[in-house]
C-alpha cells in the first residue's frame, strides 16, 4: 500500500511531529485527526483584552532548544519576549503568609547534604528528599515543586522520573551540591510571544493538514495497516502516531489487546483548574513569578502565577491561580486565597474558569519501567502504531516537542 501517516491529536506533540516528519519526507501524505474544534491541545490564549493563558504561559530557551529551533523554522522567533527580572523572585505561603522562598534553609541542608552516599534505588521524592537533605526540605523545597509542576503527591510520585536530571546529578557527581559546584551554569531564559503561547500552535496549524471534529471511536489493525475510525468518517494509514491520553488509549486497546489496554490503565492522570483573573488598576503588593502552597497549609489552591509581573509588555493586573482538583467553587477558593495571601478584596473585573480534565501526567514509582514494557509490547505486537505525549518521559512543553523530533528522526530509520 501507499505510505501514509495519521497522527492522532493536534496538541503540541501531534503538530510538532507532523512538521519535523514533512521536512524529514516531503512527500509521505500526513493527516492529522482531532477530537475538537481547535488546535494546540492544552496551549490555549484567550485573546481578550486581559490576553490569559489557559494552559502552558512560558517555554525555556537554553543553548541547546527544540523549542528555539522550531521558532526559528517557523518564522516566529522574532515574536518572542522575555521575562521580566522580577520573575526570578518566588514565594511559598507559610503558616498561611506569603513569605519569600527560604534560601537560608537550603544552604545548609547543601552544606552536609555531600556526606550522604548516592542511591540507584528508585524512591519516591518525599523519600529521595528525606534521604539527602531533611522532611523539612522535603515539605517546603520539594512539595511546592512537585505541586507547581505535576500538581501531584510527592510521597507518590518517583524522583527519578520527574526529576531525572538531579537524579542523574547524583549519582554521577556524588551529591547534589557537587554538582551544582561542577556544573557550568547553562544560560536558560524563559520566554513567550507577543500574542501568547498559543502563537507557536497556531504557527503549526496553518501549515498541516488537520481534520477537526473527528473523535476516534476504534481501531482495527492489520499487517497492511491501522483502520481509524471516527465518529464521522474512517481512515486508513500505514503507520499510525497516537498523542491520545492513556485512558482513551486503554479504552481503545481493549477490544485489541487487554494486556496492552491494561498498561494504558495504570498510567495516572490528573486534572487541575486554572482561574484566570484580571484587574485593571489593581496592583500586587509584591513581584515575582508567583506562590506555591505547601500541602502541609491544607488550602484549596496550588499557587498563583503573576502572568503582568512575569510580562509587564502586556497590560493590566492578571494572576492565574491554580486551584485543586475536586475543588466544588473554584472560582471563590480562588479569590478567597488572593484576599487571604495578597489581600486583594475587590471584585475583579474580570475572572475565566477552565477546568483541564486528565492533562497532567503522574509518574508515580515504576513508571519508567511501565512506559518501557508499553512501548516493547506495542512496538511487538502493533509495530504500525507509534505512542506521543506528555504521559511518556516529561511533561514540560520541551519535552514534548524533544520527544516528538526523536519519534520524526527513528522514522527515517
Amino acid at each position: 500500500m501507499t505510505k501514509h501517516i495519521c497522527i492522532l491529536g493536534a496538541g503540541i506533540s501531534g503538530l510538532s511531529l507532523a512538521w519535523q516528519l514533512t521536512k524529514n519526507n516531503q512527500s509521505t501524505p500526513i493527516i492529522i485527526l482531532e477530537r475538537t474544534g481547535r488546535a494546540g491541545g492544552w496551549i490555549h490564549t484567550d485573546r481578550g483584552n486581559f490576553q490569559f493563558e489557559r494552559g502552558p504561559r512560558t517555554f525555556r530557551v537554553g543553548q541547546h532548544s527544540c523549542f528555539l529551533e522550531l521558532s526559528k523554522e517557523l518564522g516566529i522567533d522574532k515574536q518572542l519576549i522575555v521575562s521580566d527580572k522580577a520573575a526570578k523572585k518566588r514565594y511559598i505561603v507559610r503558616n498561611g503568609q506569603l513569605k519569600k522562598i527560604p534560601v537560608h534553609l537550603m544552604l545548609p541542608a547543601l552544606l552536609s547534604e555531600w556526606r550522604v552516599p548516592p542511591s540507584e534505588t528508585e524512591e519516591t521524592i518525599f523519600d529521595f528528599a528525606v534521604r539527602r537533605f531533611s522532611p523539612k526540605i522535603a515539605s517546603l523545597f520539594f512539595d511546592p515543586m512537585t505541586l507547581g509542576i505535576y500538581a501531584g503527591d510527592i510521597h507518590e510520585l518517583s524522583m527519578s522520573a520527574c526529576f531525572p536530571a538531579v537524579k542523574k546529578w547524583e549519582l554521577q557527581y556524588g551529591s547534589i551540591a557537587k554538582a551544582l559546584l561542577k556544573k557550568k551554569k547553562s544560560k536558560t531564559s524563559m520566554v513567550s510571544f507577543e500574542d501568547g503561547a498559543q502563537t507557536l500552535v497556531d504557527a503549526l496549524a496553518v501549515r498541516l493538514p488537520i481534520r477537526y471534529n473527528q473523535e476516534v471511536v476504534q481501531l482495527k489493525y492489520s499487517e497492511q495497516g491501522v483502520e481509524v475510525i471516527t465518529a464521522a468518517d474512517s481512515f486508513v494509514a500505514s503507520h499510525l502516531y497516537t498523542s491520545l491520553s492513556p485512558p482513551v488509549m486503554a479504552a481503545l486497546f481493549e477490544p485489541l489487546d487487554a494486556e496492552i489496554a491494561a498498561l494504558f490503565g495504570q498510567i495516572k492522570m490528573r486534572g487541575i483548574t486554572v482561574v484566570n483573573v484580571g484587574y485593571l488598576d489593581q496592583p500586587l503588593p509584591v513581584k515575582g513569578f508567583g506562590y506555591l502552597v505547601p500541602t502541609q497549609e491544607k488550602e484549596e489552591i496550588l499557587g498563583v502565577v503573576f502572568d503582568s509581573d512575569i510580562f509587564p509588555v502586556q497590560p493590566y493586573t492578571r494572576l492565574t491561580v491554580m486551584v485543586k482538583e475536586g475543588v466544588a467553587d473554584p472560582a471563590r477558593a480562588a479569590l478567597d486565597a488572593l484576599k487571604k495571601h495578597l489581600h486583594l478584596s475587590r471584585a475583579p473585573d474580570v475572572i475565566h474558569v477552565n477546568h483541564a480534565a486528565g492533562a497532567i501526567p503522574q509518574y508515580r514509582l515504576g513508571h519508567q519501567a511501565l512506559i518501557g514494557t508499553l512501548e516493547k509490547k506495542l512496538s511487538q505486537r502493533f509495530p504500525r502504531i507509534t505512542l506521543l505525549g506528555n504521559y511518556l518521559r516529561g511533561a514540560s512543553v520541551e519535552d514534548c516537542l524533544t520527544l516528538a523530533k526523536e519519534k520524526a528522526a527513528f522514522s527515517k530509520t
